[in-house]
């Protein structure tokens, strides 16, 4: 959340040493909110858009309007949305204010500078920000976090991280493109995608159709239809991927990047996620930063599961945490 307070919107955060950033806590919030509240409503739904006519049945008919008026959990979720719209204005209202604004390169500003020539409205400027967070905060995080969790469990696989970076990479050297590509530190390169493969930090993801459209397999897809698929089960393949449970980096070795259609962590095609060689760079410069000084080992006796967020966080039973001891090298 740091990094991304600051280069998203110019502003300090410090919640790696606890500071609460309440932009990030009701974001998280609301996600967790709206996933339970759409297990909570399924069977309603599917009753009252199958069996009811318009007005009462349908996406926006009279009936989901009283089950989310009753439900609790929207009540709460809708308050965290009111939390995010606060903040959002006060990013976009002191990013204005601020003296340097003109000068000033992070998005928000960008985008705030040119409002006038492209007739941004500050309803479109503050979408965009809860947009970057979406796409820049958890998904880093949840990648840097699973990670870590299969190197802490694999005492090989560290070893082999920790050989490859004292030799292309050791503490002193400038981190940059060229030193942590897949050329230089293939291992690492593997950990992070296999990682990706077995841990996205997006596992479901969904898109409507613009247009009527027929999928490869000849499936016709008729415009205004949503169409879902499952980065998590993709990678988790057999047919693609030999024991697929288990986490090999070398299944990466020699790099040959897989099709973005065939392995959509970062979505494919016009969509593809702008952030996808910062997200990759940022959690290499992290991972081997820390992998410099440390060692890691899993903490036992921990229930590891995924979370309720849209994003796949980790979990400890149902604690968002991730427990490992730490030893200097």
């Amino acid at each position: 959340m740091d990094s991304i307070q600051k280069i998203f919107f110019g502003e300090d955060s410090n919640t790696v040493m606890g500071t609460v950033n309440k932009y990030g806590q009701a974001f998280d919030n609301a996600q967790s909110l709206v996933r339970v509240h759409i297990f909570q409503s399924f069977a309603f739904h599917l009753f009252s858009d199958t069996f009811l006519p318009w007005p009462f049945g349908g996406v926006s008919g009279l009936a989901r309007m009283l089950w989310d008026a009753s439900s609790a959990t929207h009540r709460e979720f809708r308050a965290e949305r009111r939390k995010i719209n606060e903040e959002a204005d006060r990013l976009v209202r002191e990013c204005l204010a601020d003296p340097q604004f003109e000068s000033r390169r992070d998005l928000l500003a960008l985008f705030l500078q040119a409002q006038k020539e492209l007739k941004f409205t500050t309803s479109f400027v503050k979408d965009m920000v809860l947009n970057l967070i979406i796409a820049g905060r958890d998904t880093t995080a949840c990648l840097l976090s699973w990670m870590f969790y299969e190197i802490a469990k694999s005492p090989d696989i560290q070893k082999r991280l920790h050989d490859e970076i004292d030799k292309k990479s050791p503490a002193g050297t400038p981190l940059d493109l060229k030193t942590l590509s897949h050329n230089e530190m293939p291992y690492l390169h593997g950990v992070v995608y296999e990682a990706l493969r077995l841990w996205p930090p997006v596992p479901i993801d969904s898109k409507i159709a613009y247009a009527d459209d027929v999928l490869p397999g000849g499936f016709k897809v008729p415009k205004g239809v949503q169409l879902a698929w499952a980065p998590y089960n993709m990678g988790r393949d057999p047919n693609r991927y030999p024991d697929p449970r288990a986490f090999r980096p070398e299944r990466w070795i020699p790099f040959s990047a897989p099709a973005h259609h065939e392995f959509p962590v970062f979505q494919a095609g016009p969509r593809i996620c702008l952030g996808m060689d910062m997200a990759l760079f940022e959690a290499k410069i992290a991972t081997v930063e820390l992998l410099r000084h440390l060692q890691f080992e899993l903490k036992p006796g921990q229930q590891i599961t995924y979370g309720d967020k849209i994003t796949m966080n980790i979990k400890n039973g149902d604690k968002d945490e991730l427990l490992v001891w730490i030893k200097n090298r």
